[in-house]
């Protein structure tokens, strides 16, 4: 029986229990066809294999893990004319009944001083605009014509979760928070089919002590469940998660990450929306950089500061890793919307590339501004979070013993000014004849897919169902993600499946 990486991990947290085994067991890797360090075993699966760590290698020759770097595009940002959308919280969806793109965030009127759930509309997902809806949507205390729900018991809400699996009426969740001075704080569930048209479930509080925003969602398919990031209670910046299985009953939170001495001094958790990628859940973890001591009004609260967000990633959707503590979202320039605060928000996959919407503010964490504020679009190529790269010259990786099912081997490499060639060994690293670096063909160029191929129109077609590594030697060039048909083996089960087979 072969044991992948997912599955030996369960067994590990399971027997351990508790906050020990989330500290005690966390080392994984990303990426929604398989897991990266550790596919599953059917063979009809393609898996990825991503470079957020080293566990899926076993040799790596001058050769850096680095942070990919989101690109801004400035003609896609939204500032909202009449309110500042600081802490936006944008929730970027395209309807399937219209194929509008729609965007649900929140805006700060300063005059009324509270926040306003409001939507945005576009065409592309690009260029926006605030939608009057007096005459279609109804809304008792309507005083923004995009404003689409009742401020009574409305406090903020955190980022919207677009439900795919849910019928049409419950398809979008609105997590909504709601502390009145001098009671104790109450989470609300609203659901709409439209992000439009929305009606409050009675009874459902998705946390009893609702901590203030923000709490995100996202589908767990291994625990068959909706997970929650969120914070253990109010103003407590750790990240915790939940879950439920119905929308009706929702478990405690438990620990899952806190900062730690790495960080920098003081700095705190503000947030985790997570998104399940190929098999894998990566986290844009949000990161309070603080000053350095707490504003003196209220017992550990902080003015000023920055955000700015790290990667995390887990191969379960429950227990998290850290990656290099390095911006994957970095603030921008002074003057510019981020080099305040960045929160990104919003993850999709549109056109071979990725998505990513944030809201964003020139000035530091808790100073609100007239006419501060926006909802930003970055975009990443596919596989873009983390990469491997020489430090200079030529270097190669090689990946641990796989079990390879036949098909197509594929990889994501960006080389236009140097070359890639790959290579396929035995379990033990010895070079299959015709499969070496010199017979490769090289590829020079940027693909999110190259197939690699060998002299006499060589491919991994030709081979299936057997013990093999991956090697494969950059110059000058980028890998992003490797993808087939494989599994890759611990040693106790490379020398079990080859003592069976030949």
């Amino acid at each position: 029986m072969l044991i992948n990486r997912r599955q030996f991990l369960g067994y590990t947290l399971k027997s351990a229990g508790g906050l020990a085994a989330v500290h005690a067991s966390q080392s994984f890797t990303l990426a929604q066809v398989g897991p990266s360090a550790s596919p599953a075993a059917d063979s009809n699966n393609v898996s990825s294999l991503l470079f957020f760590d080293d566990w899926p290698l076993d040799r790596r020759d001058h050769v850096e893990r680095r942070t990919g770097q989101p690109v801004w595009h400035p003609e896609a940002t939204f500032v909202d004319p009449d309110l500042n959308v600081t802490w936006g919280y944008p929730s970027v969806f395209r309807d399937p009944d219209t194929g509008k793109w729609r965007c649900l965030y929140q805006g700060w009127d300063a005059r009324r001083k509270r926040l306003y759930p409001l939507v945005a509309e576009s065409k592309d997902g690009l260029r926006w605009h605030s939608p009057d809806l007096s005459g279609a949507v109804p809304v008792s205390d309507r005083s923004y014509p995009n404003q689409v729900l009742p401020v009574t018991n409305f406090s903020e809400w955190s980022p919207c979760y677009y439900d795919a699996r849910a019928g049409s009426d419950e398809r979008i969740k609105g997590l909504v928070f709601f502390d009145r001075a001098g009671k104790r704080p109450k989470s609300y569930l609203w659901v709409s089919p439209d992000g439009l048209h929305w009606h409050c479930i009675d009874g459902v509080r998705w946390q009893r002590e609702a901590p203030d925003p923000v709490t995100c969602v996202f589908w767990n398919s291994l625990r068959q469940s909706y997970v929650l990031t969120t914070r253990p209670s109010l103003n407590d910046r750790r990240i915790a998660v939940a879950e439920t299985k119905d929308w009706r009953t929702f478990s405690d939170p438990q620990m899952a990450l806190e900062a730690d001495a790495l960080d920098t001094p003081l700095a705190q958790l503000y947030g985790m929306p997570v998104f399940p990628y190929e098999g894998w859940f990566i986290g844009l973890l949000w990161i309070y950089h603080v000053p350095p001591e707490v504003n003196g009004e209220s017992p550990l609260k902080y003015l000023g500061g920055r955000i700015d967000s790290q990667l995390s990633y887990s191969i379960d959707g429950w227990h998290f890793q850290r990656g290099l503590r390095v911006p994957f979202l970095a603030n921008s320039l002074p003057g510019q919307l981020g080099s305040g605060c960045l929160q990104p928000c919003s993850l999709l996959i549109q056109d071979d590339e990725i998505r990513i919407y944030s809201c964003a503010a020139r000035h530091e964490h808790g100073i609100l501004t007239p006419g501060d504020g926006g909802l930003l679009l970055h975009t990443l190529r596919l596989d873009g979070f983390t990469y491997l790269e020489p430090t200079g010259g030529t270097g190669v990786i090689g990946t641990r013993p796989l079990l390879w099912k036949g098909g197509k081997l594929e990889l994501n490499v960006l080389a236009p000014d140097g070359e890639a060639r790959v290579q396929v060994t035995d379990s033990k690293g010895k070079v299959l004849q015709g499969y070496g670096f010199e017979d490769a063909i090289s590829f020079a160029g940027d693909s999110i897919r190259w197939e690699p191929v060998w002299r006499d129109n060589l491919s991994l077609h030709a081979i299936a169902d057997r013990t093999m590594r991956i090697e494969v030697m950059l110059k000058n060039a980028r890998l992003y993600g490797i993808r087939g048909k494989f599994q890759v083996l611990t040693a106790a089960e490379v020398m079990r499946y080859e003592q069976q087979h030949h």
